[in-house]
């Protein structure tokens, strides 16, 4: 009995130090091989000491809120956790165990650059760089060191497209559209000349093709604002510049380049010069002036065909061409401004220097120098050489022949005198 009992004691014993053995063989093994969690019994990769695959199921880190993980006690660098509140996501702590730094997965470093919002994606903290590590221009930096130009595309799909570029050669700044296959605008990086139309803009502003709406240019520091307008691309084709206060303060000019000459000035009080910078009138004229069609002053045609030359007259014809009017008024003729002639449709005939200077009768007629001089109300009075009659005011049917006859006769009728000086005293007889 007591045999038996030995030998069941004994094979208990032998039956847990195998026991042992195998566990601590097994143990051997874990350590020095990898461990595969599967469905199918693949083997583990040998590069993982733990190898967790499934096409089924995932894995399940430990979740916790924000607050939960930072009250991990001395978590070890490389702990994975996932958080469920704030900015959601998997955290590593990319610190120590005694100095913890929690990263999220994806972030580059200390906390999340972008953040999603359903379809949005948006990041408000500092520059972005595209080309540069160090984006310290602006919000955001495009920067290529070498190649094509660095191009910023706006392009509506099906409808157009916009290219914003900073030439690669030139360094000048251009707008580009794509439909036309044209740059829109440049603006010229040695001097700021901006060009619409144009590639190669030689003032502050040139645009290259016909510009509608209003336009403002100002002057800078006290220049004269001008705008050019240049048509020399053709072989006949001339450039003009507007200015103001070109050729004076106050003045609009509009200027002929090619020709180096004011064209036409309009001054500060409104008068308008044509071949003159200094108009004096509304209108000042330096040279000739061909007018087609009526030429008025004061609401009155002035003829401007068939006019009497100066100079003499050629290619006339008797009957037809004459010098006088048209219409039931006086020709009147003058000299040194006063009256020299005066052949009046009512019955009067003055010829010479101040003949019947003050008549107003019907029919009077005098010849030579003064005569009928005074006469106003006399009528039916003939005088006849210098002086004549001179003196005469309210007389009348006299008859005066020869120089300073009738000389002083004033109020007196129906005297005949004939020769030089003759009745020169009578007044009232």
């Amino acid at each position: 009995m007591g045999m038996k009992n030995n030998y069941s004691s004994a094979k208990t014993r032998l039956r847990a130090l195998l026991a042992a053995a195998l566990i601590i063989a097994m143990a051997g093994i874990t350590n020095a091989q990898s461990v595969g969690i599967n469905a199918n019994g693949s083997a583990p990769d040998g590069s993982a000491m733990l190898d967790v695959s499934s096409t089924a199921r995932g894995f399940l880190a430990p979740r916790m809120t924000a607050a939960q993980k930072a009250a991990i006690v001395s978590p070890a660098t490389g702990l994975l956790v996932y958080q469920t509140d704030g900015t959601a996501g998997y955290y590593y702590n990319s610190g120590t165990p005694s100095s913890p730094s929690w990263t999220q997965v994806g972030a580059a470093s200390g906390s999340s650059q972008w953040t999603t919002t359903g379809n949005n994606v948006y990041y408000n903290t500092g520059n972005v760089g595209i080309g540069t590590t160090n984006p310290s221009l602006g919000l955001l930096q495009l920067t290529k060191t070498s190649g094509n130009n660095v191009n910023l595309v706006l392009e509506q799909s099906g409808v157009s497209t916009w290219d914003i570029r900073n030439s690669a050669t030139s360094g000048n700044f251009g707008i580009y559209n794509g439909q036309l296959g044209t740059v829109s605008m440049a603006i010229d990086r040695a001097n700021g000349y901006v060009g619409i139309g144009t590639t190669a803009p030689a003032k502050l502003l040139q645009v290259g093709g016909n510009v509608r709406g209003e336009v403002l240019i100002a002057g800078i520091d006290g220049s004269s604002p001008t705008l050019t307008l240049d048509h020399t691309a053709t072989s006949s084709g001339r450039k003009y510049t507007l200015y103001s206060g070109g050729s004076s303060s106050g003045n609009f000019d509009i200027y002929d380049l090619t020709a180096n000459a004011a064209r036409l000035t309009i001054s500060s009080t409104g008068n308008v010069g044509i071949g003159t910078t200094a108009p004096a009138y509304k209108l000042d004229v330096a040279g000739d002036v061909n007018v087609t069609g009526n030429f008025k002053v004061n609401g009155t045609n002035i003829p401007t065909t068939s006019g009497w030359g100066l100079s003499g007259n050629a290619s006339t014809v008797d009957g037809t061409n004459f010098i006088g009017t048209t219409d039931n008024v006086a020709l009147n003729f003058k000299a040194n401004n006063l009256k020299a002639g005066r052949i009046d449709p009512a019955g009067s005939t003055f010829i010479g220097y101040q003949a019947g200077s003050v008549n107003t009768a019907a029919t009077n007629t005098g010849f030579g120098y003064q005569a009928l001089y005074s006469n106003t109300t006399g009528d039916y009075n003939a005088a006849m050489g210098n002086g004549a009659l001179s003196a005469n005011t309210t007389g009348g049917y006299n008859t005066a022949s020869g120089n300073q006859s009738l000389r002083y006769n004033t109020t007196g009728v129906r005297n005949t005198a004939s020769g030089y000086a003759s009745l020169y005293s009578n007044t009232e007889g």
